[in-house]
């Protein structure tokens, strides 16, 4: 009896050592790159209750932010884009995946989020929108970098890719379960589980042509991406509001 319970102990002692390294493994060979307002929170939940660490669940990251970093004292470290991590950063040291969302939906998302207890009308967002697209939140990392173009966490300084999978937003459930097939993680996206989402109200279709005009010079980089990513498929509609 006595070698049963010691072979029973020797057990469960190996499957916990087996699911640390298995966790630690996924850790260190697939990284998530957080773009905000892009699905970012749902992804690092549903990764965390499966005791995989993304993003905000990995503060040791934090260390790794460049010295030359001017956009740390404003952005957590995990809005922060790959770039602006040294050397030693997983990001460069890992396989990396990212989400790309179109521009308008992006900024109508954020005005929002931000906005949560007011009405929203179209008066007043693009009204929002216009004051938030200064120079000091797109360039500067202003409001948590989440007004950064998604093209700079996707490029570094010298046009190197640093996001090595780049997921599409309207099709993201679907795309982000492909991912993770082929990297052989048990980990699913579901369209209903949605983290940090808004009510419906207001839409990209209430933008007016001023603040199009703006969007499409600021993120004019993320318009191209977008369409590049786009014309390898035609998508489905799943959004994370």
């Amino acid at each position: 009896m006595h070698c049963l319970y010691m072979l029973v102990f020797v057990l469960i002692i190996f499957v916990v050592v087996v699911r640390k390294s298995i966790k630690q493994n996924i850790e260190h060979f697939l990284e998530f790159i957080h773009i905000p307002k892009n699905a970012g929170t749902t992804i690092e939940n549903i990764a965390d209750k499966s005791s995989i660490k993304w993003g905000r669940f990995k503060p040791e990251h934090s260390k790794f932010s460049s010295a030359d970093s001017k956009l740390k004292k404003k952005c957590k470290y995990w809005h922060l884009p790959p770039k602006e991590f040294n050397e030693n950063s997983i990001y460069k040291t890992n396989p990396t995946f990212c989400v790309l969302r179109n521009p308008y939906e992006r900024v109508v998302s954020e005005y929002k989020y931000r906005n949560q207890n007011e009405k929203h009308t179209p008066a007043k967002m693009n009204a929002w929108i216009r004051k938030m697209l200064v120079p000091e939140n797109y360039e500067d990392g202003g409001m948590n970098c989440h007004f950064i173009p998604q093209s700079d966490f996707i490029y570094d300084t010298h046009n190197n890719l640093t996001c090595d999978n780049i997921l599409q937003f309207d099709n993201l459930t679907s795309e982000f379960n492909s991912l993770t097939d082929q990297y052989d993680i048990d980990l699913k996206l579901n369209e209903n589980l949605k983290y940090n989402s808004t009510k419906e109200s207001v839409t990209s279709a209430d933008l007016d042509d001023g603040v199009k005009e703006l969007l499409n010079h600021i993120y004019e980089r993320d318009f191209k991406e977008l369409e590049k990513i786009r014309s390898r498929s035609n998508v489905d509609k799943v959004m994370y509001w």
